[in-house]
């Protein structure tokens, strides 16, 4: 029966309450851990008038760290329980009560076998005339006052089906919206192994919120992707791109040309169809329909887009067409924000989308935006905002209103490396950053652009290698302070929230916010920039009453409208919301990290709280993780990642290691092909003086010799 669920189309859907996760079950024949169970079917009487479904689960090899997300009354014995059986063959679900399952049926119990069945009759719910049809099971095991839903998918209808069950948990990162699946898994599996360079037998993983954003997409609801920096929104919008039809574009609209160069280059390595027009580098002497033919996706700017006359018009002939499946913004933020960041254009587009094309599904991404900047920009883009997937009792959520409908989708930054931490600031703030840091690879967050040149200069007085990044200065200015930070010929940036979009770099050892932050969704992106190879990293918060005072008239003060004067342009934070960073600074109980985790709605688990951030004791880890005693020598173990190991320091690695990765992308080659910083660190250790000897290195090999000797000077 196996071959039967891989050619079949189906569904799986649970929704979970805001705040529960839940266990969702999906049938997969290749990977049945955790939980194992069976589906039978079974019709009884000469005419088959009559169909019986059993259902048994078995959770004795459910470890106790999953058993605990359930309900705390879930645990010992689910009480009551119904059936929702749902079929092709007509439009209302039939429901079956079998009441208390602690009497006739036995108790449902999450420790031992549990068998559970419901019937039907044709009398009150037709059968089908051929039992190639599809079906679909939905068990609600009431525990309490949650609901947990554990719902299941049948691909067609046999006299007996039998498969394996895998657990399915809604993630702690993830928003309250359903694990959705839309498609078929071998057409994901394909999708993702492209666009994430790998074969056919090798591993991969992508996240809940990913999973959760290309399903729902692939349904055709749009997207708000609210997800830090480093969790992979791109490929959250480019799998739904690949999954539609061939003839169908997806358009990508952001403001940062570099990285929409970056990506596209790296699709057209893959294999995909892909575009960038924003102007000057495109070839003039070919008419823009003829360059966009056939393209999955295309990247523009907002600016091109709007200047572009034949741009717009092919746009308005692909949607009269239906050969637009969607419009993604990245960096969505723009839209509302005041500052460096804020794009007119980016907010026009809202009224040209209504206009043009309203029935086209968007995607707003971005790594900063509140709570409140999410509804005013699901009410511009005239959506519904949606955190979870509503019920359609009478069949009006059809595929072709779905787009009518946003789903949020957003994931809390959630690495065990970052230790979080909040210091009372005083006037020798410079110096205590400089002891703190040390020549580790460093950002720090300023609140205005002139305490941004205030502090760089501070830090440069008592000897830091620092620059200075903001709006204000030249565009040539800033790129130069950028690419020096990235070389590491600089080891501080010290920046407001301009600093951002598009930056790359995963060795960052200290995020500093020398004032409050004024949202905790914009503390949250900015922490996210630290430690994104997986090694220790610190986020230090400095904060003073005298710092919130000028950061509420800041948020009181700074409003802007546009164009039409038709509404007020967020400066990415409310009085409210610098109340809840204010909160966040001066408790003194409790654990930091759980009041960051239920700002975005979401239950903080106490195990993943392994580092200080103000919940008292640290809890008995593995032995990479610090304890109270260990704290001071992890710091200076941080602090000297930036001094030079064996003769070579960490600037000199990543700046050979950032030329690599220029050539190799000059080169079209993938990824892979770069030398590692390990490799890196071993050729200027050895320092060989031909190709050949390079060559004759561990892990070097002729190829990457001949391609990267020539960047290396021993002279």
């Amino acid at each position: 029966m196996v071959h039967l669920l891989a050619a079949t189309w189906f569904t799986i859907v649970s929704v979970a309450a805001a705040h529960s996760p839940s266990y969702l079950y999906k049938f997969d024949a290749a990977n049945a851990a955790g939980v194992d169970g069976s589906i039978h079917v079974k019709y009884t009487g000469e005419d088959s008038s009559t169909a019986t479904i059993t259902a048994a689960l078995d959770f004795s090899r459910v470890d106790q760290a999953k058993v605990a997300a359930f309900d705390g009354n879930c645990t010992e014995t689910v009480t009551s329980y119904k059936w929702h059986i749902h079929t092709k063959w007509s439009s209302n679900p039939l429901v079956c009560e079998k009441g208390d399952l602690s009497g006739k049926f036995g108790a449902f119990n999450l420790d031992q076998d549990s068998t559970v069945s419901a019937e039907w009759t044709d009398e009150h719910y037709p059968l089908p005339a051929e039992n190639t049809a599809t079906w679909s099971i939905v068990l609600h095991a009431v525990c309490g006052k949650e609901t947990p839903r554990i719902a299941c998918a049948v691909g067609q209808v046999e006299h007996k089906y039998e498969h394996s069950l895998l657990p399915r948990r809604s993630h702690a990162l993830c928003s309250a919206l359903p694990r959705v699946f839309s498609t078929s898994t071998n057409a994901l599996d394909v999708v993702y192994r492209k666009l994430l360079e790998l074969g056919e037998s090798d591993a991969f993983h992508v996240t809940e919120a990913q999973s959760t954003a290309v399903n729902m997409a692939t349904l055709g609801y749009s997207i708000f992707l609210h997800l830090p920096t480093g969790a992979g929104k791109s490929l959250a919008f480019q799998a739904p791109a690949l999954l539609t039809s061939a003839d169908k574009t997806t358009l990508v609209v952001s403001p940062l040309i570099a990285l929409m160069h970056d990506q596209v280059a790296a699709l057209k390595r893959k294999g995909v169809n892909a575009i960038q027009v924003s102007g000057n580098e495109r070839n003039r002497s070919v008419p823009l329909t003829q360059l966009l033919a056939g393209q999955r996706l295309v990247y523009t700017t907002p600016e091109f887009l709007q200047m572009n006359m034949e741009m717009r018009n092919w746009l308005r002939a692909a949607g009269r067409e239906e050969r637009l499946a969607r419009i993604v913004l990245d960096e969505a933020h723009c839209v509302l924000e005041w500052g460096n960041t804020f794009r007119p254009s980016y907010l026009q587009l809202s009224q040209w989308k209504t206009q043009y094309f309203n029935d086209v599904p968007i995607t707003l991404a971005t790594a900063s935006v509140s709570d409140e900047d999410i509804a005013r920009l699901a009410e511009l883009f005239h959506v519904e905002l949606l955190r979870a997937v509503p019920e359609d009792k009478e069949g009006r959520n059809t595929v072709a209103t779905r787009h009518r409908h946003m789903a949020l989708v957003q994931q809390v930054t959630d690495r065990k490396n970052l230790r979080m931490e909040v210091v009372r600031k005083t006037s020798e703030a410079a110096q205590w950053i400089a002891n703190k840091v040390g020549k580790a690879t460093t950002i720090v967050y300023c609140m205005t652009r002139k305490e941004a040149e205030d502090t760089c200069l501070a830090l440069v007085r008592v000897g830091c290698h620092a620059g200075v990044y903001h709006g204000g200065l030249p565009r040539k200015r800033r790129e130069f302070v950028r690419k020096q930070w990235m070389m590491g010929q600089l080891t501080i940036i010290c920046a407001t929230s301009a600093f951002g979009m598009g930056i790359d770099r995963s060795d960052v050892r200290f995020v500093v916010h020398h004032s409050i932050p004024l949202s905790l969704s914009a503390y949250s992106q900015q922490i996210g920039r630290s430690g994104r190879d997986g090694k220790p990293a610190v986020c230090v918060l400095l904060y003073s009453e005298a710092d919130k005072g000028r950061a509420d008239t800041l948020t009181t003060e700074r409003l802007d409208f546009d164009s039409t004067g038709s509404g007020v342009i967020s400066n990415g934070s409310s009085r409210g919301e610098l109340e809840e960073v204010a909160a966040f600074c001066e408790m003194t109980t409790g654990c930091r990290k759980e009041l960051l985790y239920s700002h975005f709605g979401f239950r903080f688990e106490s195990s993943r709280c392994v580092r200080n951030c103000n919940c008292g004791e640290e809890l008995e880890v593995a032995a990479e993780h610090c304890h109270d005693n260990e704290n001071h020598n992890e710091e200076n173990s941080i602090r000297n990642m930036g001094d030079e190991e064996d003769g070579v320091s960490k600037g000199t690695i990543e700046y050979q290691y950032q030329r690599i990765l220029a050539e190799s992308k000059r080169l079209k080659l993938p990824k892979r092909e770069a030398l590692s910083r390990r490799l890196i660190r071993d050729i200027l250790e050895a320092a060989p003086t031909s190709e050949e000897e390079m060559a004759s290195m561990r892990g070097i090999g002729q190829a990457k010799a001949a391609r990267y000797f020539r960047l290396f000077r021993f002279d």
